[in-house]
């Protein structure tokens, strides 16, 4: 059922996985698109996602760049969100990715979201790079949903996370969603507060099977 419901909370992002940002800071904008059932060998909806650098000429001249996980697996979707800002205050445009399908250990499709820095190009450095949630569970598909924003009001991008496939008090894929402040060190790694979910921290309603709270967001 976790893989269902995953599934079919992946379908209300799949088309909005673009995003712009100055990522080589020559003050044009460049594309990242998410490709989340990219093949990749044979491993089947691994993922990746392509950025077209932006020129004085238009998209096609800027440069292309491809990433892809260090190890992808069937399934995964990386780049099925993706989001952008200033996440560590160096004036350079940062990227996070959505693998809503990765999974932790022996837990599957809990979900992961990778950082990327930008400067000259984009590069794996923003912290440790990988994001995950303090307590994964089968199915959660965390980073099935991004959306950046500044949400406590000082000079850095902070990120908000969703994880629509959540178990919420036994309410499979009830969802929930997590934010992270921005830092000079990069994003934190674990959320810096509590999940938000429905009937949770001012949040109305109450969590039911398949609510799929955060399957969209934004700020």
């Amino acid at each position: 059922m976790g893989r269902t419901v995953r599934v079919a909370a992946l379908s209300t992002v799949l088309l909005a996985a673009a995003a712009l940002a100055d990522f080589n800071g020559d003050g044009i904008d460049d594309l990242v698109v998410g490709v989340p059932t990219e093949d990749l060998g044979g491993d089947v909806d691994a993922g990746v996602v392509d950025v077209i650098y932006g020129s004085e000429s238009g998209l096609p001249d800027g440069g292309r760049q491809q990433l892809t996980q260090a190890n992808p697996e069937d399934g995964d979707q990386f780049g099925a969100a993706v989001a952008t800002g200033d996440f560590n205050g160096d004036n350079a445009d940062n990227l996070v990715i959505g693998v809503p399908g990765e999974d932790l250990g022996t837990v599957a499709d809990a979900g992961a979201v990778i950082s990327l820095c930008g400067s000259e190009g984009l590069f794996a450095g923003c912290a440790d790079g990988v994001l995950t949630q303090a307590n994964p569970e089968p199915g959660d598909a965390y980073g099935a949903v991004l959306t950046d924003g500044n949400f406590d009001g000082n000079e850095l991008t902070d990120l908000a996370v969703g994880a629509p496939g959540e178990t919420v008090g036994g309410a499979v894929a009830a969802g929930a969603a997590d934010a992270r402040d921005g830092d000079v060190g990069g994003l934190p790694t674990i959320p810096d507060a509590p999940l938000y979910f429905q009937s949770n921290d001012g949040v109305p309603g109450n969590p039911e099977t398949a609510d799929l709270f955060a399957a969209a967001l934004a700020a």
